[in-house]
């Protein structure tokens, strides 16, 4: 025999898990993209373009924590990889200005998400000191 009110209830939670799943994915993905032009920007020395998708990208992480909470969110790898972006680009930033590398207070990361950031860190350094040398700034 079946629990018809079982069955019928795994496919509600069902449901709802993908639909926060692809809500979370949707979001990490814009996370994912505004890191990226923050980077571009960084890049260019477009200091207050960099500083404006930061800020998008924290509201919006600051959404998906406050929706869906940390432990849902962190579930998801598009979530992950998109912190591991945002880290990268927020640090990228702090180091550009010339600012202390530290915790990111506003957000609740883990160590694995600024240990991505950081190793990916090392490699946008490199393309900014390989900018400045091709601009002659030794």
């Amino acid at each position: 025999m079946i629990n018809k009110k079982f069955i019928e209830q795994l496919k509600k939670d069902y449901r709802n898990q993908e639909s926060e799943r692809r809500q979370i994915i949707a979001l990490s993905n814009d996370v994912l993209f505004h890191s990226k032009k923050a980077i571009f920007a960084l890049h260019r020395d477009d200091i207050k373009i960099a500083d404006a998708k930061l800020k998008d990208m924290e509201t919006i992480l600051l959404q998906l924590e406050k929706k869906f909470g940390i432990k849902r969110i962190e579930e998801e790898g598009a979530y992950r990889a998109a912190i591991e972006e945002y880290v990268e680009a927020k640090l990228l930033s702090l180091v550009i200005k010339g600012e202390k590398i530290d915790r990111i207070k506003t957000l609740k990361l883990d160590d694995s998400a600024y240990l991505g950031g950081i190793c990916d860190l090392l490699g946008e350094l490199v393309r900014k000191a390989t900018n400045e040398a091709a601009a002659g700034n030794f």
